[in-house]
C-alpha cells in the first residue's frame, strides 16, 4: 500500500466533502510530495476558503509539500462580532 496523509477538516470545509466524518478524517494516497493546495484540490476544498494549514500541529504555508504519513488539519476564517 502507498503513502497516505490523513486529513481533517474544521467548520465550514466540511460541506465541501459528502459523507465527511469528523472523528477520522479523511485518508488520502499521495504518490509522491505535494503541496498542500494541491491535496485541498484532491480531496475538494477551495485554497481559497483555507484561512490555516497545519501539518502534525505546526501552521505551514500553501506551498509545504506533505510526503505521506503526516496528519493535515484545514481550518476556513472564523467570523465573528
Amino acid at each position: 500500500m502507498g503513502k497516505r496523509v490523513r486529513v481533517f477538516l474544521s467548520a465550514t470545509l466540511r460541506g465541501f466533502v459528502d459523507g465527511y466524518d469528523p472523528h477520522s478524517g479523511l485518508e488520502v494516497p499521495v504518490d509522491e510530495p505535494m503541496e498542500i493546495t494541491e491535496l485541498c484540490g484532491k480531496v475538494g476544498v477551495p485554497w481559497e476558503r483555507v484561512k490555516i494549514a497545519m501539518v502534525d500541529g505546526k501552521k505551514v504555508e500553501g506551498n509545504h509539500l506533505v510526503k505521506g504519513g503526516e496528519r493535515v488539519a484545514l481550518f476556513p476564517a472564523v467570523g465573528g462580532g
